[in-house]
């Protein structure tokens, strides 16, 4: 497999775990996570939507 490949493979694995994490935190946790961040209005948003903000 050529590099570029394998390193491709290795971040979409890594985001898939992060994907998961995200998904079991809860929206309070989240909305921290997001605040830290520095994502703008956090606080008001659906969990859906500050996963995709964080990641």
């Amino acid at each position: 497999m050529p590099r570029a490949a394998q390193r491709k493979s290795k971040k979409e694995n890594s985001d898939a775990l992060d994907i998961r994490a995200l998904k079991e935190m809860s929206i309070s946790q989240l909305t921290e996570v997001a605040k830290e961040l520095g994502v703008e209005g956090a606080a008001g948003m659906r969990k859906q939507e500050l996963i995709f903000k964080i990641l």
